[in-house]
């Protein structure tokens, strides 16, 4: 199969893999790969090589990693091993047309894990293109992080990334990574949007969440690009790397107004922490050190406040409007 190229979380990656996530091809397709992927044929009797790391809590409980000299391995227990060797990773199914599984777990826990190791921070959360910079939406799950993004890019803001964030950290800044022209939202998201879920594919087959397009592609300003998979799609996206301006922690306190509470650094690292993507994982081989110094100059050099969200779907333009309208706060919308 001809390999093609695509930009993903600021990488490189060249595969032949048929993917179905809206990723994005590179602006110099032929320039230098960082990483390659690659999935060989079906083998039920695939056994990941080295030592199973001892991880107390690895994902769900079917997410291993095995160490050897040679690679590093992230085994989906009975199901597929990515074994990962310098920039090259190669995927290898235990089943037959599981192409959705690896595609998911490549794109999520495979990537994260590969990034960290080349020292880019991957967090749990929401970004969207706030004036030169963007913004970061991190909480704990079903608080409201897609969705608060999902409002953002509906009024027209670009989407930089749906639910990982990939961060540069360095002492003049954090730059924030794109992910995929993609978002996932359950059907009923989607309706009070006035989408149909008809129109979209489910992520899993088991899953009830829809792969939703986004549309529009905006390149610096220089054009706009349509993604022509499906007849309704959502807002624009930004394909180019962008500083971190602000991070926001979502809250649901009951409130009938929209606030915001400022975190101190020790508590904004905590935080952090606990929504650092495949952190389990990433402890077996480093102990988080490295990890743990990127959120701590993260906490340092960008803005970090907890925003206390009121319940209801129709709040939502009230949620951006007090993000816009306060003083002295980064906007999300400008």
């Amino acid at each position: 199969m001809n390999e093609s190229r695509y930009m993903l979380y600021g990488a490189h990656l060249a595969s032949s893999f048929p993917f179905t996530f809206n990723l994005l091809p590179p602006e110099e397709p032929r320039g230098e790969v960082d990483l390659s992927f690659s999935v060989l044929p079906v083998n039920p009797e695939y056994t990941p090589e080295g030592v199973r790391a001892p991880v107390e809590n690895y994902e769900g409980g079917r997410v291993e990693l095995f160490l050897s000299e040679t690679c590093e391995t992230l085994y989906i227990t009975g199901v597929c091993g990515f074994e990962m060797r310098g920039n090259e990773i190669t995927a290898h199914p235990l089943l037959p047309d599981i192409e959705y599984l690896i595609e998911i777990f490549f794109v999520g826990n495979v990537m994260s894990f590969w990034l960290e190791r080349q020292g880019i921070l991957m967090l749990h959360a929401s970004a969207v293109k706030a004036g030169d910079g963007c913004v970061a939406f991190i909480a704990d799950s079903g608080t409201g992080k897609t969705t608060l993004a999902t409002a953002c890019v509906a009024g027209g803001y670009p989407l930089v990334t749906d639910d990982i964030l990939a961060l540069s950290v360095g002492p003049d800044g954090v730059t924030a990574f794109p992910g995929f022209p993609q978002m996932k939202l359950f059907s009923h998201q989607l309706k009070i949007l006035g989408g149909n879920p008809d129109n979209y594919g489910k992520i899993h087959p088991g899953f009830e969440k829809l792969k939703i397009p986004v549309g529009s592609i905006s390149l610096a300003g220089q054009r706009g690009l349509k993604v022509p998979q499906h007849s309704e799609q959502l807002g624009s996206f930004y394909s180019h790397n962008l500083p971190l301006t602000a991070i926001y922690f979502l809250s649901r306190n009951g409130s009938d107004q929209p606030s915001v509470t400022p975190v101190g650094a020790a508590e904004g690292v905590m935080s952090l922490v606990r929504h650092a993507f495949a952190a389990e994982l990433l402890d077996a081989v480093d102990r988080g050190q490295k990890r743990l110094g990127m959120i701590g100059a993260v906490a340092a050099q960008v803005p970090v406040q907890i925003l206390n969200i009121p319940e209801g779907y129709e709040r939502l333009p009230d949620v951006i409007a007090f993000l816009n309208a306060a003083p002295g706060r980064s906007q999300v919308v400008r």
